[in-house]
């Protein structure tokens, strides 16, 4: 554009933006006529003129005589031509000579009767009804000539209103043409004008001027926010540290605690203390040691206060810390070796009602034929925690499920090779070897 020879794009927006007057405008194009179709002379809806057998049919049909010869085609023009809607319609109340003797002679006979034929009809026609036949046809020739001329015309209007809108619309685009020409080509030459390059270039200083105090308070935003962001992840990171160290020394504290019960017999107190410990830190190895330790004592001061159930109790919950705890092991074979060995002295079948996992448990004694066992049945059979001592001096100590050996248990035959480990169904395993030898039992 031709403005941009004088400006750049940037003086341009500033200018445009402050005097609007001088943005130039678009030149519309002829394309954008906004023009109407012109219909074509050979759209008018003109009639063909009848031929004489067509106005013959019609002009019998006033008589009540339905006449059609093959040879003589239709003509759809008698709706169209209005005119003669009352002479056609009409029907003669009686008919005359031959015409009134041919048409009632023989009224059930008139398809197949002679009288009948084309000829003779339209000889009738001629004959007798010739002028009034004369008046019909020529006023139905004079209709169609005026029906032809009317669409003619109405054609030739629509064609003429159609070239004047389209002259009119044209002429309306070229003269928008003119004036945006003529507007554009003023304020080019307005554009021109020195003062107005002044005028442009205070814009520009002035926009820079904006652009800086905006850059400014910009800058100024975001230090803040900076500042803002920096004090809000010190203070995290502070939090943070300062809750570890509560969390450190409060671990420090509890676990010092549990020593020192641990230390002083309070197996029971060192046992709550180290749970806490590890409540506070699950992953602290120190802690989870003195839990075992403390549980292990616990376990090995109520076995030696007779207590074997709640002693056994203790050294699983040990196991379970840490299934490698060799001092757990041992008090727990200890304790199913001797396990309710009171109740057991008191004679064979002795029994007493525990409370296991919301069933009966009996603890008793079985005498078999080759073994003896001693601990937990139910229904009559070895069932939970129990010793089985053999006749030729084997024994296994461990988990039952419905008289077979079943779950956690150690079987030690009389020369000293032991299994430990997992047992199922009595005569299934899983666990290590002892001495090297591979051993199948069944009870």
């Amino acid at each position: 554009m031709k403005d941009q020879k004088i400006f750049n794009r940037r003086e341009l927006r500033l200018l445009y933006a402050n005097k609007p007057e001088l943005k130039p405008i678009k030149i519309p194009s002829l394309d954008d006529v906004n023009k109407v179709r012109v219909p074509s002379i050979n759209e008018a809806n003109l009639l063909n003129q009848p031929n004489l057998d067509q106005i013959i049919v019609q002009f019998l049909q006033k008589y009540e005589v339905n006449v059609v010869p093959r040879s003589v085609g239709a003509w759809n023009g008698w709706d169209t031509v209005s005119t003669l809607s009352s002479i056609l319609s009409s029907r003669e109340g009686s008919m005359s000579n031959i015409a009134s003797t041919m048409f009632y002679a023989n009224r059930s006979n008139q398809i197949n009767s002679a009288a009948q034929d084309w000829g003779v009809w339209k000889r009738w026609v001629f004959g007798t009804k010739e002028k009034e036949f004369e008046q019909i046809k020529n006023e139905v020739i004079r209709s169609v000539n005026i029906h032809n001329y009317n669409a003619t015309k109405e054609i030739e209007k629509k064609i003429e209103e159609a070239k004047l809108h389209n002259f009119n619309a044209t002429k309306k685009v070229e003269e928008a043409i003119r004036k945006a020409k003529l507007h554009n080509e003023k304020n080019l030459r307005k554009l021109q004008d020195p003062k107005l390059k002044f005028y442009v270039a205070k814009l520009i200083e002035t926009e820079n001027f904006e652009n800086a105090l905006k850059r400014k308070k910009l800058l100024k935003i975001l230090k803040i926010l900076i500042i803002s962001t920096s004090s809000i992840s010190f203070l995290i990171i502070c939090f943070v540290f300062i809750n570890k160290q509560i969390i450190k020394n409060e671990l420090k504290t509890t676990f010092a605690k549990g020593e020192k019960e641990l230390e002083d017999g309070n197996y029971a107190k060192s046992r709550e203390l180290f749970i806490k410990a590890l409540t506070i830190n699950p992953d602290s190895k120190k802690a989870k040691l003195g839990l075992t330790n403390s549980i292990q004592y616990y376990g090995q001061e109520k076995f030696n206060n007779g207590d074997f159930l709640k002693a056994r109790n203790l050294c699983k919950e040990a196991l379970k810390i840490d299934p490698d705890f060799k001092k757990a092991k041992l008090c727990l074979k200890n304790i199913m070796l001797f396990y309710d060995q009171e109740e057991f002295n008191n004679g064979d079948n002795s029994k007493e009602s525990k409370s296991k996992d919301n069933k009966d448990i009996i603890i008793e004694t079985i005498n078999y034929t080759d073994a003896l066992y001693k601990g937990e049945i139910l229904n009559d059979e070895p069932h939970g925690q129990g010793t089985l001592t053999l006749n030729n001096g084997d024994q296994y100590v461990g988990g039952f499920l419905n008289g077979k050996k079943h779950g956690q248990g150690t079987y030690t035959w009389k020369n000293g090779d032991q299994y430990e480990g997992e047992w199922k169904n009595g005569d299934q395993y899983e666990g290590e070897w002892k001495n090297g030898k591979q051993w199948q039992i069944k009870l």
